[in-house]
């Protein structure tokens, strides 16, 4: 064999072994230091965070109670009397209601980005 020739088997099996090794390092260390961590970590944050959702759910129910209790009834019939309003105009007319009729399309629109300094 020649000189080049065997210096690239060297080369070859050299890199090989130097990929294997780095896998198999990187393996170990997630096998034996990594996941347990990870672990430990997960099983944590399930203890302190296991009773959340009932909590945040029943905030929300009480801080949703305590607002409507404040608003005055007035403005409650009012806005209902919006929504009732704004589905049935979406019922009848459809999504143009909301976004527009195709001429309204067709119109320029202003660009907010003249603010009247000239």
């Amino acid at each position: 064999m020649s000189a080049w020739a065997l210096m690239m088997v060297q080369i070859t099996v050299q890199s090989i072994l130097t990929v294997v090794l780095v896998w198999l390092t990187l393996w170990l260390f997630h096998r034996l230091i990594l996941r347990p961590w990870m672990e430990a970590k997960l099983k944590e944050i399930k203890v302190l965070g296991g009773d959340v959702d009932q909590k945040v759910a029943s905030g929300v129910e009480e801080g949703i109670g305590r607002a409507l209790r404040r608003l005055p009834e007035s403005t409650i019939r009012g806005t209902t009397r919006q929504m009732i309003r704004m589905g049935n105009d979406l019922m009848e007319g459809g999504l143009s209601t909301l976004l527009g009729s195709p001429s309204d399309l067709k119109r320029p629109r202003r660009t907010g980005s003249d603010d009247g300094v000239r």
